[in-house]
């Protein structure tokens, strides 16, 4: 078992992961935005031996900047918390084997950073590509809601809820290796208008109209499929 945790940094994932942690008795520290500059501070600065990276795409740095900031011990652990947006607009069925093609200024950076992240620490790093994040108060259907104009596109979702992200990442920390790359989402993909509004309907608010369909994409984990078998949130119908 890991003896220490390092969370770079204690947000809204990161103090969720904490509290997890802390439950199972497991040494931890993490620093938050206050006492933390991204551009200034490199990391970890305090001994860990599994180092958890839960970062924003810093555009203010570059990719080469934030990973050569990093000074892990070649026996330690890191995991990187990336995003789906590497895959850009890429359609139909999308696995780990899938390359990625950003199109975003965000996906592009954080793509850049894999592949450095891969290059300087192959034997030590797991990149998780999450999904579009839902848990406790956070839920994409309360900002749409508010929308008073046409919600552009519909497609399927790909979304996991926070607790099925901290489980795997729990899972991960457990493990003889690290695995390179893996696509966390929900097996669970309706299309965003049923999806929403059903959501909508649940919460008493606003009905959702989409201008339209895009290409759609299914995100899948040929990973998680041999790893991961009990999801708390399979159906992300809960928060």
């Amino acid at each position: 078992m890991t003896k220490i945790w390092g969370i770079i940094g204690l947000g809204w994932l990161g103090s969720e992961l904490a509290r997890r942690l802390r439950k199972s008795e497991i040494e931890y520290w993490g620093t938050t935005r206050k006492e933390f500059n991204w551009e200034s501070d490199d990391f970890p600065a305090e001994h860990c031996d599994l180092l958890f990276l839960n970062t924003p795409p810093l555009i203010i740095i570059s990719p080469d900047e934030f990973v050569n900031k990093i000074k892990m011990n070649p026996s330690g652990i890191i995991i990187f918390i990336s995003s789906i947006g590497v895959y850009g607009k890429v359609s139909g069925i999308i696995t780990e084997k899938t390359l990625p093609c950003p199109t975003t200024k965000n996906g592009i950076w954080l793509y850049e950073v894999e592949k450095l992240l891969l290059e300087k620490f192959r034997n030590q790093i797991t990149i998780i590509r999450a999904g579009g994040l839902i848990g406790g108060l956070r839920h994409p259907v309360l900002s749409l809601a508010k929308k008073t104009s046409l919600v552009p596109m519909d497609g399927f979702i790909n979304l996991i809820h926070r607790d099925d992200l901290i489980e795997i990442v729990m899972l991960i920390s457990k493990l003889q290796k690290s695995i390179l790359v893996i696509n966390a989402v929900a097996p669970y993909h309706p299309l965003k208008s049923s999806y929403y509004n059903s959501w909508s309907q649940k919460l008493n608010l606003t009905p959702i109209t989409f201008s339209g369909v895009e290409e759609n994409r299914v995100i899948k984990s040929d990973m998680l499929d041999e790893i991961y078998l009990e999801w708390f949130f399979p159906k992300l119908d809960a928060l």
